[in-house]
């Protein structure tokens, strides 16, 4: 017998048609196809994010400073790692640890004469280290002695090793021994005998480091002379050569060296009033270069620091200059006793006794002569320790300088700016300092609002620490400490919890053991602290404060709440804002008051409005929620959620608790639990709901184990979170909307340079986010952190589609004009008929309603470094019809341009503002229905969030794939003139081939440039001028023009420039001639046009720039007949001269205009033959005026008699004389806005140069200059045009073969640095735009986007996938059984139908 499954195949497949069978499997292989597609994320997107910066820590104990009297020298490790001092007035040799970040000095040992079997270090004096960092060599003035010791490399620490003194064992001339040298080759030691007017010599020992006296060299004995007081010794670096300075001779000597035996050999001596030196009267100490080529001495008596050349092969010194305290404006040589080289050659620094500074001049790169730059005095702007200042040294990396203050028994502790040679003071360290206190195992931290004065609180040692705060590095500086039991202080048992006042002007200090609330006075100024009054628990009617753990002030500073650890309570005090004092209203305890839920509270928390408190209890694994009454501080117990309502384990110890400024959500940590909890508050009725949690080492989460403490940003959108088991700081973002949180990162104590986490238990963070302090118990300490937000490019996950609302009509609003709501929106063009608003440079939430179409523009804070504007466009000619009804569909686009008017192609917008366009139904109705349609860019990418009823099920979402926009830079192929704006917000170029004008933006702070785009002026006649010009005082422009003769701009209206008026129609005659300039004279309404034939033209201007008048033409006469090709022109300030200058001639032609600026006369010109002019200047006071010649390589000064205009020759500077180079080929000159420097571009050279200019004489010094290919330098290859920004911090320059525009920063000496490079580039990436399909169900529409939210727990929010859900076992057999059941329906169907058809038949 058959089977009946058989039959039943059997049957199906004679019976069903093959076509349906083959969709019934397909149906179920797609579906279960589509099931198994892996969970998808959306593309790239922009997230702000929350970074910490790591920048000190303060330890207890810490900094002590102790035998440190009357210190004199200083010495560095090889690894920059430790510092070693002498302290003659102790006999000790002090050993400090260096922080490499901070520059921070630790003392770590000392070395005392006579103890642990050191001896010979009665008034120690100076201590070197050998290279090899394996030996110390200190020298004892009164013991006439060389210690010696050998020296651990790792620990810094130094055991005795051998003594040599004078007189003992054949050792000579150590007599007064004060400075000591080691060779570069290690093999021998040099020391000076002060009163043996002697030089030692010593063998070393390479592995030992042992020394073995080898000879000594005496003043006056076989010819030699200059030691007469001899007090430094110096070895040239290749170590073929001694120098030395004698104090008394007062005289540098020269020694050559042999490289085997380390034996010397007198050459000759240099003296005081010999051969015409004046500079070296109480010489004192010696420095070499790093690059052998120069010699440096000190003379204290002359108050000079000397600079010699250096012959490297014979060793001789030629006196080239020298720097003079009082001269010149040098200050801070008064006594110099020390000098110290930079190891990048590029600065040397002088210590001064009598003037207690540290002096840094710059090294000429010409001739090794010294450029002052600056002095610090102890006193002055803070600096402190520099009292009788007598020696420094650097670190080998040149981050750090340190100057050892005699006076002050201190070391000086410097940043130093590598570039610019700059110092700014850190710290001191100074003797008998008691080191940092009141951090030992801190609990809480207090900042005043200010954020001048951080507070620490250390209930191990009852004490409150009282930092410094550094607003911009976050670095603390302890000032004192206030003590339990110390004067009328008796209270601070325990001290556990510091709060402040809103004004900064009071401190609470709650302290557990002695169950008290004290009261300080708080001078801001200071941090000193004034006790005022303390309450405790069981006096004067006070109650609840047994064991207080915490402190809250109401926001509206009328009272204060305290947790009562001890008694299950909250105690309610009202506060007198203006003396600060407490009275106490009354306390809410678990018992006998019913109220349940806040046994041990740990951590309170009020809400920002004002109206609820809530508790974080520990002891009940809770926390407790209350209502306040503004007006009587009194509260009501609403009541509790527990950790036993969660399933344990969610709350369970809770540590701190926060509500968000926003009011809409509560935080919590949980010690035991490691969790971060996230409750939605109910503003009205206080009730919060537990929404989800975080937990330590779950969902990739790290940084909760043992949470101790948190704070939320003051803008409610990051949390940070101290772990005292993780020993870490975490940064979680906010979801303001939801309260979700995910995690940023986290930094660990240990990990990436940060120190002071073990333990971490508080967090404090300044009002404005930007200064954060955290608290490390187990190591006794404070961490400081730089906070900033910043923006990153991350991957989000969809959430689930939103239903579309259907949308209330909206009643049609009447038609109207344009509406304008802010006066400084610029509109360029309005088209009603198509909808279309061409709006030029928003200001600060501008706005702009189209009420006739309903259409509305807003633009929030547009950056005008983004250089676009933005169309808006409702055409209908741009949109396609609908399918269904063939209605012609009205959308939306955004096209850009630059702010010069040039489409930018396949960029819809970009820009880091928010832009927005909302429709009205009518419109949406036109587009199939949508219910709101946005646009957002959001730094630099497009966000596109709407609803598209065109296409059922399917959407399309476009995001820009790249994070900034790369545009290529025009306008630098060949630039020719440049020109800084007066209000310095633009650089603006000049260029020839094609004849263009370039805008870039500048940033006021740093100079920094940035493109913004290129303005074509046509087809401009090959030798056109292409000039650019200041016109006017309202951010006016002139430049030449192909269709007129003058084009007007102005820069101050637009990002961009602006066109005033295309053509001067008065003067189209004139449309083939060559103009070389056009200037307006100052306070009038009158300009000059010079033509290139030496035509000039006043102009007068009516109510229109086109309204041009023709006052006055002059034509040259027979005594100008040279003037034709005229190169240069220049008004001076006043209105009243004009001077020119011709390619023909090699004179300067004066004019004066009259004074009704009507009509001009020839006055002269300089007979001087100047060769070919390229450029000529005029100073900002008006008397001087500066010619560069292009083919004689000379800058020539003239005096100007601002009365007549006369000009009188001074004299010139020529390339490769007298010193002075990087002249060759001068094309353009500039003049700093102070008038102190003048800088000159020579093309041929690739060089800019620097002059400092007497402003009485106007004569000239030479600086030195840069060139391009020489250091950092690039990018100014054929320079050929410079100038200044108006507050003289940068120079610009332009080269044509580098195709580059070039900034480099200006020091107040003159001196420039290169800063950075904007070249011509030949394309540019503008971004491109991805269309990514998503499927969908019908019905359904939308997107929106966000970060991850997976991490959160116990919450009803599930994440979906895009492509749908996984594949599972489940919904597997639910398609195979569906399929199955389909397909035997379907055969019995079929089966029926065909019986029943047989039947009839």
């Amino acid at each position: 017998m058959k089977s009946p499954s058989k039959k039943i195949l059997r049957f199906v497949s004679n019976r069903l048609p093959v076509g349906f069978v083959l969709f019934t499997f397909a149906f179920i292989a797609g579906a279960l196809f589509f099931l198994a597609i892996p969970d998808s994320k959306a593309k790239s997107a922009v997230y702000s994010y929350f970074t910490l910066t790591f920048s000190d820590v303060e330890k207890d104990g810490t900094w002590t400073v102790s035998n440190f009297l009357v210190p004199t020298n200083i010495h560095i490790s090889p690894d920059n790692k430790y510092v070693y001092a002498t302290a003659s007035g102790s006999n000790a040799l002090i050993m400090f640890a260096r922080d490499e970040n901070t520059g921070r000095l630790l003392q770590k040992q000392s070395y005392l004469n006579g103890t642990s079997g050191i001896t010979g270090l009665s008034e120690v004096f100076d201590v070197t280290l050998s290279r090899d960092g394996l030996n110390a060599y200190v020298t004892g003035f009164q013991d006439n002695t060389i210690v010696v010791f050998s020296r651990d490399r790792a620990t810094g620490e130094l055991t005795f090793l051998e003594l040599h003194k004078d007189n003992l064992a054949g050792v000579e001339g150590l007599q007064g021994i004060k400075d000591i040298s080691i060779s570069p080759d290690g093999k021998n030691v040099y020391t000076t005998g002060m009163e043996d007017d002697a030089i030692s010599v010593f063998d070393r020992n390479l592995y030992t480091g042992k020394l073995n006296f080898s000879q000594v060299l005496v003043d006056n004995t076989l010819g030699i002379d200059g030691l007469d007081g001899i007090t430094d010794v110096e070895l040239s670096p290749d170590g073929k050569y001694v120098y030395t300075a004698g104090s008394i001779d007062d005289a540098v000597s020269i020694f050559s060296r042999n490289s085997q035996t380390g034996a010397l050999t007198y050459i000759q001596s240099h003296k005081e009033g010999v051969s015409g030196l004046n500079t070296l009267d109480g010489a004192n100490d010696i420095e070499i270069s790093p690059d052998g080529k120069y010699v440096y001495l000190a003379a204290a008596n002359d108050d000079t620091v000397s600079t010699f050349l250096r012959n490297e092969s014979t060793g001789n010194i030629t006196f080239i200059s020298a720097q003079t305290d009082g001269l010149l404006s040098v200050d801070g040589l008064d006594g110099v006793m020390d000098l110290t080289m930079s190891p990048d050659n590029l600065h040397v620094y002088a210590s001064s006794l009598n003037d207690n500074s540290i002096a840094a001049f710059r090294i000429s790169s010409i001739d090794g002569s010294l450029i002052y730059i600056n002095s610090w005095i102890d006193g002055n702007a803070s600096v402190d320790g520099l009292k009788f200042a007598v020696s420094s040294e650097i670190t080998s990396d040149g981050k750090h300088l340190y100057v050892v203050g005699k006076g002050d028994n201190s070391v000086a502790e410097f940043a130093r700016n590598p570039a610019t040679g700059e110092l700014v003071y850190i710290n001191k360290s100074t003797n008998n300092f008691q080191g940092v206190d009141g951090i030992n195992q801190v609990s809480d931290l207090a900042l005043l609002p200010n954020k001048s004065i951080l507070y620490s609180a250390s209930p191990s040692e009852n004490k409150i620490g009282i930092f410094d705060v550094n607003s911009t590095s976050s670095v603390l500086t302890y000032i004192g400490r206030v003590k339990n039991n110390e004067g009328s202080v008796t209270l601070l048992e325990g001290v556990d919890s510091l709060e402040t006042d809103s004004n900064g002007q009071f401190l609470y200090a709650a302290s557990s053991k002695s169950s008290a609330i004290t009261v300080f006075k708080v001078t801001s100024a200071t941090g000193t602290l004034t006790h005022i009054a303390q309450y405790h628990d069981g006096t004067e009617g006070v109650d609840g404060l047994k064991d207080v753990s915490d402190l809250e002030i109401s926001p509206d500073q009328n009272f204060l709440y305290a947790a009562g650890y001890g008694e299950d309570s909250v105690s309610v005090f009202s506060r007198n804002a203006t003396s600060g004092v407490l009275t106490f209203i009354k306390s809410y305890k678990e018992i006998p008051d019913s109220m349940d839920g806040i046994s041990g509270p740990a951590s309170l928390s009020i809400a920002p409005d004002g109206k609820h408190l809530y508790s974080a209890n520990w002891l009940d694994n809770s926390v407790a929620s209350f209502e306040i009454d503004t007006d009587t501080g009194l509260l009501t117990y609403i009541g509790y959620l527990t950790d036993a309502n969660y399933g344990g384990n969610v709350i369970w110890s809770p540590s701190d608790i926060e509500v968000s400024p926003d009011g809409k959500h509560v935080y919590m940590t949980s010690a035991t639990s490691d969790t971060l909890s996230v409750f939605k508050r109910d503003s009205n009725t206080g009730y919060i709901y537990l929404i989800g949690f975080l937990r330590d080492n779950n969902s990739g989460i790290n940084g909760l184990d043992w949470p101790s403490s948190l704070s939320i940003t003051s803008d409610g959108k990051y949390i940070i979170v101290a772990a005292a088991e993780d020993h870490t700081v975490t940064v979680f973002k906010r979801d303001t909307s939801t309260g979700y949180i995910t995690i940023v990162g986290y930094l660990e104590d240990g990990s990436l340079g940060v120190d002071g986490l073990k333990g971490a238990s508080s967090v404090e963070i300044s009002s404005d986010n930007s200064l954060i302090y955290i608290s490390g118990k187990k190591e006794n300490s404070i961490a400081a952190f730089l906070g900033q937000e910043l923006s990153l490019l991350y991957t989000p996950y969809p959430t689930q589609p939103a239903i579309v609302p259907t949308a209330t009509p909206e009643p049609t609003p009447p038609p109207t004009t344009t509406k304008m709501d802010n006066n400084e929106f610029k509109l360029r063009s309005f088209d009603k008929e198509k909808t279309t608003a061409h709006i030029i440079h928003p200001n600060e939430r501008s706005t702009l309603d189209t009420v006739n179409h309903s259409t509305k523009l807003l633009v929030e804070k547009l950056n005008h470094s983004t250089s676009f504007q933005m169309l808006l466009s409702l055409d209908n000619s741009k949109c396609f019809q609908r399918p269904d009804t063939g209605i012609t569909l009205r959308c939306i686009s955004i096209n850009s341009y630059d702010y010069l008017g040039n489409p930018i192609k396949d960029v819809n917008l970009w820009s880091p503002s928010i832009l927005s366009t909302t429709l009205t139904q009518d419109d949406l109705n036109l587009i199939g229905g949508l219910d709101k349609s946005q646009i957002e860019a959001i730094s630099g990418r497009l966000k596109y969030q709407g609803f598209d009823k065109r296409r059922p099920g399917m959407e399309w979402i476009d995001v820009h794939t790249t994070y900034s926009l790369n545009r290529p830079t025009n306008g630098l192929n060949s630039p020719v003139n440049m020109l800084v704006t007066k209000d310095g917000s633009k650089v603006l170029v000049s260029s020839s081939d094609p004849p263009t004008l370039s805008v870039f933006g500048r940033e006021p702070s740093s100079g920094t440039v940035s493109y913004i785009g290129t303005k074509s002026l046509g087809n401009l006649s090959s030798n056109q001028n292409i000039w650019v010009s200041e016109y006017g005082s309202k951010g006016e422009l002139s430049a030449p023009s192909e269709e007129g003769v003058i084009s007007i701009y102005n820069h101050s209206t637009s990002p961009g420039l602006t066109k005033i008026e295309s053509t001067i129609s008065d003067l189209k005659m004139l449309m083939d001639e060559v103009k070389v300039s056009f200037t307006k004279i100052p306070e009038t309404d009158r300009s000059i046009l010079i033509l290139k034939n030496g035509t000039i033209y006043i102009l007068e201007h009516g109510d229109h720039v086109s309204e041009v008048k023709t006052l006055f033409t002059y034509n040259f006469s027979m005594d100008e007949t040279s003037l034709i090709n005229v190169s240069n022109t220049l008004l001076s300030s006043d209105g009243r001269y004009l001077y020119l200058t011709s390619e023909e001639s090699n004179y300067i032609y004066v004019y004066r205009i009259s004074d009704d600026k009507d009509f001009l006369t020839y006055t002269g010109k300089i007979n001087e033959s100047l060769g070919v002019l390229s450029s000529i200047k005029i100073t900002p006071d008006g008397n001087h005026l500066y010619a560069a010649s292009k083919d004689k390589s000379r800058l020539s000064g003239f005096t100007r008699n601002p009365y007549d205009g006369s000009l009188s020759l001074i004299g010139y500077v020529e390339d490769n004389v007298y010193g002075v180079d990087g002249l060759q080929g001068i094309m353009d000159l500039s003049i700093s806005p102070d008038g102190n420097h003048i800088y000159a571009a020579a093309h041929s050279e690739n060089s800019l140069s620097a002059f400092v200019r007497n402003h009485e004489s106007g004569a000239l010094k030479y600086i030195g200059y840069v060139k391009n290919g020489i250091g950092r330098v690039k990018g100014i290859e054929g320079i050929n045009s410079v100038a200044i920004s108006p507050d003289g911090n940068q120079v610009y320059v332009t080269a044509q073969e580098s195709r580059s525009l070039v900034t480099f920063n200006r020091q107040k000496n003159g001196v420039i640095t290169f800063h950075n490079q904007v070249t011509e580039s030949d394309s540019g990436n503008s971004g491109v735009i991805i269309k990514a399909p998503l499927i969908r169900k019908p019905g359904i529409y939308g997107l929106n986007w966000y970060p991850n939210t997976e991490s959160l727990e116990n919450t009803e929010y599930k994440m979906p996938s895009v492509g749908g859900a996984k594949l599972s076992f489940n919904l597997t057999l639910l398609f195979i059984l569906s399929g199955t059941t389909l397909m035997a329906f379907s055969a019995l169907i079929i089966y029926r139908v065909t019986r029943y058809n047989i039947q009839n038949k």
